[in-house]
């Protein structure tokens, strides 16, 4: 989850509001580097809470923190920062799911047959893409007005092995890629994964409303983007694998 406001310059502010969320929060570890940049750590729940001088980020395994209270305790974080910041209107919104969902009995090539024969099957794609290719991952964009959201969709198979390629990691937490298998923040993670799997990333932004214009009535505030956003990425991972199932 990211909000993201105009630069605050005063690096002392940031401090203050990092340590008040920092209890607030029930977090143990920070760091901190020059940019100035605050991270709250707490590594054996893999949550993360970022304070910039123009953001504030909010990384969690949500697979491992299945607490809708908990949720809403970095929802409220975030925003209770924001206004401690003094941050009076926000540039962006946005919330970004990556899934790793598990086939039962079904190998990366397998998936990837699938999803080639669910959703590459028309003569435009296939003189393209050619008959075979190797490897598929399916990216679409969409406006959805009615809500005010732009989404980006990205669908493909993966084995365990590139996972740490293509999720962000913390630079503060891991120095070097090389390190990942050992670092703190990600014990456990990779084990965890399954070693070949169908793999969903979903990026959707708030966009700004028009003068005049609504959004519909359960979103009418950040709080009830953060929830509605995780209830339709859960729906669509299950779906995408409904697809693959058939």
């Amino acid at each position: 989850m990211e909000l993201q406001f105009f630069p605050i310059l005063e690096n002392s502010r940031i401090d203050s509001v990092a340590m008040s969320i920092l209890d607030r929060l029930r977090f143990i570890d920070w760091a901190k580097n020059p940019k100035p940049v605050i991270e709250l750590l707490e590594k054996e729940r893999r949550e993360r809470f970022v304070l910039e001088p123009a953001k504030v980020l909010v990384d969690i395994d949500s697979f491992r923190n299945k607490d809708d209270i908990r949720f809403r305790e970095f929802v409220d974080a975030m925003l209770i920062a924001s206004s401690q910041l003094g941050v009076a209107k926000f540039k962006r919104v946005a919330m970004r799911q990556w899934f790793a969902i598990e086939i039962e009995g079904l190998s990366e090539q397998s998936i990837f047959r699938k999803l080639r024969d669910r959703l590459m099957r028309t003569d435009v794609l296939n003189s393209v893409l050619g008959e075979n290719p190797d490897d598929l991952a399916l990216v679409f964009e969409l406006d959805q007005r009615p809500m005010w959201f732009r989404r980006r969709f990205e669908i493909g198979a993966m084995n365990k092995s590139e996972w740490r390629s293509r999720i962000p990691y913390s630079e503060l937490v891991i120095e070097k890629k090389s390190e990942f298998e050992q670092s703190k923040w990600t014990d456990g993670l990779l084990e965890a994964l399954p070693s070949d799997f169908l793999y969903v990333d979903v990026d959707t932004i708030w966009l700004e409303r028009p003068p005049g214009k609504k959004a519909l009535p359960q979103l009418e505030s950040i709080e009830d983007f953060f929830q509605k956003v995780e209830e339709m990425n859960l729906r669509f991972a299950r779906e995408s694998l409904d697809l693959i199932r058939k």
